[in-house]
């Protein structure tokens, strides 16, 4: 809920310096909402993964369903809202103000439930990190599996091409197919419309067969694959139409961060106390591709005049991704043979090899602390 209110003051300041036409008090609302949003995200899926260990996938899924709603809903307003009050889009931005509120109220009425409510939907094993510990022990989060940053480089390159072409999809197709803004808006959503059904059905698929560690990088692939032609079709002049790349494109976005997220877990293998911590890391990779992308982009389009180089640029680093995507299917492969010729080790095994600062079991209802039995 602290991070919804930070969120919120950003967003209304980023309303002000719009409406008074003061740069740097917009940019300021820009990055105190953006650190709001950054914190959100990576706690969503850290809660994901302590809450619903059996449906972690299934879990994130929904929550990127919920993701994609909004960026439909929110394309598809913001001209019209923005007409409404003859195009002041500062309109667009209250409305969009609006929500987070709505929001912040959602996370208070949860934070206001019974506490008897609360405690069951709380985890039984329940981690805690000593304050100390996370200054003193930087440097081993440093040290997380190879697996994990490779992780976090994919989501970099899948975000850059996702985030920042979300940036600019509407402006791109009212120049290239003359649509009007409320047009660019609707097509633009289309890009965000599929992942409202297939985020869920895709993790509570990947939860029904098991999270394989190489099926998960062979659809991190494909999807990468279909991106990148998406891409590359928009890019080009061989469709009358850009409906069938963007559903491409949406195809790719609503695969990717709900496989991607769920690949964390596993990759920090069962390091719960850093669940938080490899989140807030993935959310980092996330917000410097935005940051590169979007400098990038503003300077081809300087150089230009077009966005085209920039959309060809997003196939590229699409096809980048299926490339580390590759690396990461060989990676897992191999650390899979090891195990197999090596003989499996237990989950005692590989929680002692873990980097776990502390971990506490929390009692159960009609069983006494250690500390209570003790004193009776």
């Amino acid at each position: 809920m602290f991070f919804l209110g930070v969120v919120c003051i950003g967003q209304f300041i980023f309303f002000l310096g719009t409406r008074i036409h003061t740069y740097w008090l917009a940019m300021t609302g820009r990055f105190i909402a953006g650190v709001g949003q950054g914190c959100v995200s990576s706690l969503t899926g850290a809660i994901a993964a302590i809450y619903f260990p059996n449906k972690i996938t299934f879990a994130i899924g929904l929550t990127e369903s919920f993701h994609s709603l909004s960026g439909v809903v929110s394309k598809t307003t913001l001209a019209p809202v923005a007409e409404l009050f003859h195009g002041d889009y500062s309109m667009s931005i209250l409305w969009g103000l609006f929500w987070c509120l709505v929001s912040s109220v959602v996370s208070y009425w949860w934070l206001k439930m019974s506490k008897k409510t609360r405690y069951r939907q709380m985890p039984q094993q329940h981690v805690r990190v000593k304050g100390a510990a996370i200054f003193r022990d930087f440097r081993r989060t440093l040290m997380l599996p190879l697996a994990f940053w490779v992780v976090c480089i994919l989501h970099l390159l899948f975000s850059n091409a996702h985030r920042v072409f979300g940036h600019i999809d509407a402006d791109y197709l009212r120049a290239k197919y003359n649509y009007s803004k409320v047009e660019s808006g609707q097509s633009a959503a289309i890009t965000d419309s599929l992942g409202i059904i297939l985020s869920p059905l895709m993790g509570l698929a990947i939860d029904y067969t098991g999270r394989s560690a190489v099926s998960l990088p062979v659809i991190l692939m494909v999807a990468g694959l279909i991106g990148s032609l998406g891409y590359y079709l928009l890019s080009s002049d061989l469709l009358a139409s850009p409906d069938v790349p963007l559903f491409m494109l949406s195809f790719c976005n609503a695969i990717t961060p709900t496989v991607l997220r769920a690949t964390v877990p596993s990759a920090i293998q069962g390091s719960g106390a850093l669940f938080a911590t490899a989140y807030g890391c993935y959310e980092v990779m996330e917000a410097a591709g935005v940051f590169i992308g979007g400098w990038m982009v503003g300077l081809v389009k300087t150089m230009t005049g077009t966005y085209q180089e920039v959309v060809l640029w997003f196939a590229f680093s699409l096809i980048l991704a299926v490339l580390l995507s590759l690396t990461l299917l060989v990676m897992q492969s191999r650390r899979g043979k090891a195990a197999a010729e090596t003989g499996s080790t237990t989950s005692d095994e590989e929680e002692g090899n873990s980097i776990l600062t502390d971990r506490v079991t929390m009692p159960k209802k009609d069983q006494p602390s250690a500390i209570g039995g003790h004193a009776a």
